[in-house]
């Protein structure tokens, strides 16, 4: 069955990491870089993770239970003991706290996505648990097809989105105003400037009173 992307702001969130190895520090990362406050707990850690609780999140070094996941917002197991992803899984499922379980579909309640990014700009690839590989091969083909100048240009046009909608009355219009100035950005390898967006309004102005 397909699962529906929900993109979630992680800013702050308090996200358990139970498993010390290269997966447990890849998780780690990957939540790392979106806000969230990183714990991860396992007997031992990897080089990796060591340095990671160094710089950016929390380490315990000892076994984890199943009551460490009361204090996250979301948990991701990923370690060796299936016994304990089990626990921890049932005791985040009586409570609706989300969890993911590496290389175990059945043990989730949401999936870990392959992403594409672009600074502010990000796509979520998944196969419903199918196959991460071939989840990992579409990021790879899609992140090649993102412009270096991309997440710069999505910012931009952010910054003009209050300009715009002061100027142009309808939803409708702004919709159709916005995919030109996308265009726009596009041929100018993203470099827009107020300028350029004040003649795009002008002409926009112009050509609507001549269809009036």
């Amino acid at each position: 069955m397909a699962y529906f992307p929900l993109f979630v702001e992680m800013e702050d969130r308090r996200c358990l990491i139970i498993g010390g190895g290269k997966v447990a520090f890849r998780k780690a990362e990957a939540m790392a870089e979106y806000g969230a406050r990183v714990r991860v707990i396992a007997p031992e850690v990897c080089r990796e993770l060591q340095k990671f609780g160094e710089e950016k999140g929390e380490i315990f070094l000892r076994k984890a239970e199943p009551s460490d996941a009361e204090w996250a917002e979301v948990v991701i197991c990923a370690s060796d003991d299936h016994q304990l992803h089990e626990e921890v899984f049932a005791f985040c499922r009586e409570r609706n706290i989300p969890v993911n379980t590496a290389d175990d579909k059945a043990l989730c309640t949401f999936y870990f996505p392959a992403l594409a990014r672009q600074k502010d700009v990000v796509v979520g690839i998944s196969t419903g648990g199918q196959s991460p590989a071939a989840a990992r091969y579409l990021r790879e083909q899609i992140q090649k097809q993102i412009p270096a100048y991309f997440g710069e240009l999505a910012e931009t046009l952010g910054r003009f989105r209050p300009l715009v909608m002061e100027q142009i009355g309808t939803q409708k219009e702004r919709e159709a105003f916005f995919r030109e100035l996308l265009q726009k950005g596009l041929q100018q390898e993203g470099h827009l400037t107020w300028q350029m967006v004040q003649e795009e309004l002008t002409n926009w102005d112009e050509r609507r009173d001549k269809e009036r």
